[in-house]
């Protein structure tokens, strides 16, 4: 199966689960993907023009799920094997941007031509663990919400086009059984 098959699958699942979760089980259809997995709206930004529910990988198509998209853009990357968080500790210094600086740097474009007060990043490798990156600040807020994040997780900074950038990380599973839907509704009054 090639890299955009895995990802457009991998899109699907990760809709269906927070769906799932954002309804407490209730229903698996109130995210979905965007049109194009974002490309419409990247490409209409480029000429300054906006494209409203279309940032990132996934919309609300039930609008009970729009005040997530409202507070978070998400993104979503599937099938790149070769690559890992680490690259950004051993690369050596002269070396290109490496992926996941160039995604962290994508989720942060996305999340401010959509408007959303932050950004998660969904990676899953083969026969790996579905990892979510978020901004440090992000991770903040949702804690002071009543988040309970359980470990392992990994704190980094990295290089950005804006500057550095703090980073928090931890398994998709993790992320769902600590933040709970009211978390969020909380964070999005509070923003």
């Amino acid at each position: 199966m090639g890299r955009a098959a895995k990802g457009s699958k991998f899109e699907r699942w990760v809709a269906m689960q927070l769906s799932n979760w954002w309804t407490c089980g209730q229903s698996d259809s109130v995210f979905w993907r965007t049109s194009g997995s974002g490309a419409r709206a990247s490409t209409r930004s480029k000429a300054n023009q906006r494209t409203a529910f279309q940032y990132g990988d996934l919309c609300a198509t039930d609008p009970i799920g729009q005040p997530f998209i409202d507070l978070i853009t998400v993104e979503i990357k599937r099938g790149y094997n070769r690559h890992t968080i680490a690259d950004l500790l051993d690369k050596p210094l002269k070396a290109r941007v490496q992926t996941y600086q160039d995604w962290f740097a994508k989720a942060q474009r996305d999340h401010e031509r959509a408007g959303s007060f932050s950004w998660l990043l969904i990676v899953k490798r083969d026969l790996r663990e579905t990892i979510v990156f978020m901004p440090k600040v992000l991770e903040t807020e949702l804690f002071h919400a009543g988040a309970e994040f359980t470990k392992p997780m990994l704190w980094l900074t990295v290089d950005s086009s804006k500057g550095l950038l703090d980073v928090v990380g931890m398994t998709f599973t993790s992320f769902v059984i600590g933040v709970s839907p009211e978390h969020v509704r909380q964070l999005v009054k509070e923003v």
